[in-house]
């Protein structure tokens, strides 16, 4: 594991870039990278191709998300979730930008990544489950900054209960679009 801190155009960056076994890389859901930023203005990250998936929380500010070529605005209390094999970025709009945020990989996860899209998942969404979120995030930072010969396995187990979360969020926000699509489908008759 890796501590990092202080990036280019951010205020506060704690990050751990975490290297799983090779038992976790071939068995489990393992973590790569977890963190919290605190950023302004002028940072931007960009990546693609990477081997690797991203749920992050916005805990202060707001931010734009740019996705497969499309943009999203997250505000303080939105959660994002990408496959970060497709293009994507994440920058400030606001003076300050709060994140916390893991990337992880292995096993199923693309096949569980799919299921959460094909389930009515978004990649940036509102969630009754954002304190939760954030106390997962806290606990597997935690995990992840111990070197006590289990933390494979701890964070496996953290990693699998965000997923879970998440495939449960997915269909509340499928059911909410149901609804949202009901009463625009019944604008005409009002009319």
């Amino acid at each position: 594991m890796e501590f990092l801190r202080g990036l280019t155009g951010v205020e506060t960056d704690e990050r751990i870039l975490y290297t799983p076994t090779a038992f976790a890389k071939k068995n489990l859901i393992y973590l790569q990278e977890t963190g919290e930023l605190c950023a302004n203005r002028r940072h931007i990250s960009q990546r693609d191709h990477l081997q690797s998936y991203l749920f992050m929380i916005v805990l202060d500010g707001k931010g734009r998300v740019t996705y497969k070529g499309r943009e999203h605005t997250a505000y303080a209390g939105d959660c994002v979730f990408l496959d970060c094999t497709n293009e994507y970025s994440h920058m400030p709009l606001d003076e300050r930008w709060s994140l916390k945020w893991v990337h992880f990989s292995g096993g199923n996860v693309r096949e569980i990544y799919e299921n959460y899209l094909q389930n009515g998942g978004k990649c940036v969404f509102q969630s009754m489950k954002f304190l939760a979120y954030s106390d997962l995030l806290s606990h597997i930072f935690r995990i992840a900054s111990v070197d006590d010969g289990f933390g494979d396995m701890r964070l496996y187990e953290k990693l699998v209960s965000l997923l879970v979360m998440l495939t449960e969020e997915s269909r509340l926000q499928d059911q909410n679009s149901e609804l949202e699509r009901g009463i625009r489908d019944m604008a005409p008759i009002k009319q």
